[in-house]
């Protein structure tokens, strides 16, 4: 009997162009094995391991995409209804390192909402799982004037300015919220950021945006359930990783790569709509299972 593995590299093989650049059942394989390793491998040295074959990093990426796509359409049933059965489990322990007042399934949709980019970026030092005390603070602001008179003798400035505009560091916004809780008007609050880097709708509109997409979760809370999902996801995603033969690597990007929406509909389950910061849903009763509650939640 074919192997699940030799099954999905020989119909990703069916999608490709008949032509010298097709992988091999090995090279898919390789890719996999690398990539699953963890964040270690960048795309440039996963590319650099295939020895003159001409994977180039746009083609790892894209092929690994399309492997990723591939496993989704064959396995994704299976796979949806493994991760509605542990889901409870496997979020309860965010929930509880987060605060006592969080339930697993405002941590499990607010995940979705945050997304796969922003998850991983929102693990890094400079965002902050807690508001700056006064003294740090003060520090950010000058960090960010410093930054800004470096930025205005560069020969990029224009070329940086530009990217500037358009992601938030961590520390500009602890200052935005940290000044906006200190009820500053919002022109006091862009005069904060040296250079005229962010004007009064831009300020406003990140405050909101933030705000909005967690049902009210501050951006303290929604970094601090990054960090704390970045320190859990490799045992949560084992059991999954597990039952289906693959890595908890590919467990965790597969459920990325197929979807809330989509997870739902193949488990069978309905959706819960985004919740407010402080929902208290009803509790399941003894003996309910995860899909019957979450059904009568939903009506």
């Amino acid at each position: 009997m074919e192997s699940q593995e030799r099954l999905v590299s020989r119909q990703v093989e069916q999608l490709e162009p008949r032509n010298g650049s097709t992988w091999t059942v090995d090279e898919d394989a390789l890719l996999m094995r690398l990539r699953s390793s963890g964040s270690s491998s960048s795309w440039e040295d996963i590319a650099g391991r295939f020895n003159g074959n001409n994977r180039t990093v746009a083609a790892c990426k894209s092929h690994y995409g399309k492997i990723m796509a591939e496993y989704a359409r064959v396995r994704g049933d299976e796979f949806a209804r493994l991760y509605d059965s542990h889901k409870e489990e496997m979020w309860t322990k965010v929930a509880v390192e987060i605060s006592t007042k969080t339930s697993w399934t405002v941590a499990e949709l607010n995940h979705w909402c945050i997304g796969r980019s922003e998850m991983a970026k929102r693990v890094g030092k400079e965002f902050l799982s807690e508001a700056p005390d006064p003294v740090y603070l003060l520090q950010l602001e000058a960090k960010l004037a410093k930054n800004a008179e470096a930025q205005v003798q560069s020969q990029q400035q224009d070329q940086q300015q530009s990217t500037r505009n358009s992601f938030w560091s961590g520390d500009e916004e602890a200052i935005l919220f940290a000044k906006h809780r200190a009820n500053l008007k919002w022109s006091d609050i862009s005069a904060c950021f040296p250079g005229q880097t962010r004007s009064e709708g831009s300020c406003r509109g990140h405050h909101w945006r933030l705000l909005k997409r967690c049902g009210g979760w501050s951006p303290e809370l929604q970094n601090k359930l990054c960090k704390v999902y970045e320190g859990l996801k490799q045992e949560m995603w084992i059991p999954i990783g597990e039952a289906m033969s693959v890595s908890w690597q590919t467990a965790e990007e597969l459920h990325w790569e197929i979807g809330k929406e989509a997870m739902a509909e193949r488990a069978g389950v309905s959706l819960i709509p985004q919740p407010a910061a402080d929902l208290a849903l009803a509790p399941r009763e003894p003996g309910q299972t995860t899909k019957e509650w979450l059904n009568l939640v939903c009506q």
